[in-house]
């Protein structure tokens, strides 16, 4: 499943549909909404904790919020990147297209790569300058 990992999302969430597909047992909640960074707006359904997140060969428990829809199925926030100390390494000087993303798992201490690109960086972008 793709991921987005996103510098400044306030939570980690999941769409509706994604947790549906997985069959995630869901603590439901009301009254609170999210806006995205594409600019979609969208209410939380509920909650799910610890769980499991596995990108490579790094394995983290977080929280995620369950949204009714979205463009994107899967954001993590600052708190994950932190948590999981992420570098990004740009391709010489191009700050478009491809990056390397460097994870750190906190529990084993194993450092594994994976290609990424900046895609989202561009949609916060858009966002931000067209405020």
């Amino acid at each position: 499943m793709r991921v987005i990992l996103d510098t400044g999302a306030e939570v980690n969430y999941i769409s509706l549909d994604a947790v549906l597909k997985f069959e995630i047992l869901i603590t439901y909640s009301t009254g609170i909404a999210l806006r995205t960074i594409i600019r979609t707006k969208s209410k939380f359904v509920g909650f799910i904790d610890n769980v499991t997140v596995i990108i490579g060969n790094i394995i983290v428990r977080t929280r995620f919020y369950i949204i009714e829809s979205s463009g994107i199925k899967v954001v993590l926030r600052f708190l994950f990147i932190r948590k999981t100390k992420v570098i990004f390494r740009y391709l010489k000087d191009e700050e478009d297209g491809l990056v390397f993303t460097l994870l750190y798992d906190p529990r084993t201490k194993v450092i594994t790569s994976i290609k990424t690109n900046t895609e989202t960086e561009k949609a916060r972008e858009s966002y931000l300058y067209k405020a």
